[in-house]
């Protein structure tokens, strides 16, 4: 674990020095552990919000592949009757090479514009709204910690639901157009 140091003010330096037989002696160096003088302060929310966002943003980027070998394997056969359909995918591996052969990138990456809606909306409500309740002292108190984490999960998959049922129905559509069956 790393020590975070903060500047102490010349006032505070000068009460950390010592007179010893006509020459002065700095008792302490200038930088302390920011434990002796309080928490570092914290993240503004908004900002918090928008980092999350982004953080959030870049990394669906990189899993985006794996998200649609996923789909792909688990939507593979499903309109047919059990045995009566060609396998194509064997596994992760060997389905995101033939995904990325006759696909190509733009097959890996199906999908990833609902996925970035979905996980910056989501991901920055939760992180945001978890940075609003420390802010507020929240996470302070016995158990705070616990229920705003709780609450900023349950408030940002909330609000992002929709996104990601978009995202998943718009991917499967692409995949599988006749899995769309009407019930009245």
């Amino acid at each position: 674990m790393v020590a975070h140091l903060c500047k102490l003010t010349d006032a505070e330096v000068n009460k950390s020095q010592n007179k010893e037989g006509g020459r002065v002696v700095q008792m302490g160096s200038p930088a302390v552990p920011c434990n002796v003088l309080g928490p570092p302060p914290a993240v503004w929310p908004p900002l918090d919000f928008v980092l999350g966002a982004l953080a959030c943003c870049a990394a669906c980027v990189f899993t985006n592949p794996l998200e649609v070998v996923k789909t792909r394997l688990q939507l593979q056969g499903e309109l047919r009757v059990q045995g009566s359909y060609h396998i194509h995918y064997r596994g992760v591996l060997q389905a995101l090479w033939v995904v990325g052969r006759t696909d190509g990138l733009r097959g890996l990456q199906k999908g990833l514009s609902a996925g970035l809606i979905y996980q910056g909306v989501m991901n920055g409500v939760r992180l945001g709204s978890y940075s609003w309740c420390e802010a507020l002292g929240i996470t302070a108190v016995h158990g705070g910690s616990l229920l705003s984490g709780a609450g900023a999960g349950a408030l940002g998959a909330f609000i992002a639901s929709p996104a990601y049922l978009v995202s998943k129905s718009k991917f499967i559509l692409v995949i599988v157009p006749r899995l769309v069956v009407l019930n009245f």
